[in-house]
């Protein structure tokens, strides 16, 4: 069985990158069951009410484009990289970076190969950290990020950057 552990307020964020605004947002289903009366009393009126909508099974978004007097600008994005010693995934990750990707920030983390020197020919700005640690490589990175969206990844390849 497929779960899905993204929050309404992750989808309403990726409808808005993608050109859409959330116009309704509803809790729905607290009793899946068929208990006749009660299953209909929690489904329809009290899931909608505190404390039992935190009970709710799904959630409904209904979202429609922008409209074109008020359409979105375009966000930067800007992608954050903590590498220690990743000469060879760093490569790969940077060969499938997506085109909307405005930035690449490389936080060599203390590395004893090669590691800055790929991320760098293959055009990521990369920043020293001399404190190991994704935290300490994080609390550096961020700063120098110039995008409005800021993500992160690992730079050994282990999650698809798309």
């Amino acid at each position: 069985m497929n779960e899905n552990w993204l929050t309404s307020e992750d989808l309403t964020t990726m409808f808005y990158l993608a050109g859409f605004e959330v116009i309704r947002h509803t809790k729905e289903m607290a009793l899946p069951a068929r208990v006749p009366l009660i299953a209909a009393l929690f489904n329809r009126y009290l899931v909608r009410l505190w404390p039992f909508e935190h009970l709710a099974l799904m959630h409904l978004l209904i979202s429609r484009p922008f409209p074109n007097s008020h359409q979105r600008k375009e966000k930067s994005v800007s992608v954050v990289i903590p590498c220690y010693n990743e000469e060879e995934g760093i490569r790969f990750v940077l060969e499938h970076m997506p085109t909307y990707v405005d930035e690449v920030i490389i936080v060599d983390n203390n590395c004893t190969d090669r590691t800055a020197a790929v991320a760098a020919a293959l055009g990521a700005r990369v920043v020293v950290e001399p404190r190991k640690g994704y935290g300490y490589a994080y609390q550096c990175g961020f700063p120098h990020a110039r995008g409005d969206i800021i993500a992160t990844i690992d730079g050994d390849g282990t999650y698809p950057a798309a």
